[in-house]
């Protein structure tokens, strides 16, 4: 009976021993993905590395990969793998990979997957999308649709014109005055504004451009003054209307003069009563949305 027992201890002790370090890195658990995606860790000694998805047959990860991260884990660093994978083929919801190294289990994830509406592999699409002050305030990143990855990726990173996105509704409690400022990007070094300003005296409209914390912009309807003016903004919801100059036209008298300032706060668009950037979710899918 000893002998049974200390043998079935050793083969216990064995199979422990032998079953291999590794690790499922991508996708995180929790996460959200979406095109075409790689299934990828590491796993210190296999002849045979898969992936399970959803419970299915198992597939066949390339394996063998140089990752220096884990020469102290597994005293060499030919360890990584990886298995491509187009989402969309998986469908959109809930999914879950498991990794095999060797029949024995290295790790688990479950992700959401979203899938687009024009198909498994949506092709002749062109889309560019703009991620104002990423990485780190004052910067974009341009991000284009690329067919081949089914996803959007990084193409250029730049200064970007407008840090404090200014569009939104403002307001000015000493003139009563409503501001409400639409933007638009079509060149690389500027944002273009147009703002429509309300007071008790009746109504004007600008257009010109943004760049940095300073927009340089001028009336543009004919119900009105001809009026130049600059705004200068101090943070994400502070800003000053300066008037450079002002012609009465059109049978229209001139409400402010030469020089005259005009404050402004946020109080409708992003950040708007708030002094510095809020972050957070602004809203949480629900099941269905």
């Amino acid at each position: 009976m000893r002998f049974l027992l200390a043998l079935f201890l050793l083969l216990s002790s064995a199979s422990v021993f032998s079953q291999s370090k590794g690790a499922l890195e991508t996708p995180k658990n929790g996460t959200a993905i979406s095109g075409k995606y790689m299934f990828s860790g590491w796993v210190c000694e296999a002849e045979l590395v898969e992936v399970v998805i959803d419970g299915g047959s198992g597939l066949k990860a390339a394996y063998g990969t140089a990752r220096g991260d884990t020469q102290s884990q597994c005293g060499d660093s030919d360890n990584g793998f990886g298995l491509l994978v187009n989402m969309a083929n998986l469908g959109a919801g809930e999914h879950q990979a498991v990794v095999f190294a060797d029949g024995q289990e290295v790790g688990r994830s479950t992700f959401t997957v979203t899938e687009l509406s024009t198909g498994k592999f949506s092709r002749n699409l062109e889309a560019l999308a703009l991620e104002y002050n990423f990485p780190s305030f004052g910067r974009e990143v341009w991000l284009n649709w690329v067919e081949s990855t089914q996803n959007f990726m990084i193409t250029r990173e730049q200064n970007t014109p407008d840090p404090y996105d200014i569009s939104g509704g403002w307001y000015s409690d000493i003139y009563d005055a409503g501001a409400l400022i639409s933007t638009a990007r079509f060149y690389e070094d500027r944002e273009e504004v147009w703002i429509m300003l309300a007071y008790s005296g009746g109504w004007e409209l600008y257009s010109g451009y943004v760049n940095g914390t300073r927009a340089e912009v001028q009336t543009i309807s004919p119900f009105g003054p001809n009026v130049s003016a600059t705004v200068d903004f101090s943070d994400y919801t502070n800003g000053v209307i300066t008037v450079n100059s002002c012609f009465s036209a059109n049978g229209y008298i001139c409400a402010f003069s030469a020089g005259a300032k005009i404050s402004i706060r946020k109080i409708v668009g992003n950040n708007a009563g708030a002094s510095t950037p809020v972050d957070g979710m602004l809203s949480t899918p629900k099941e269905g949305d």
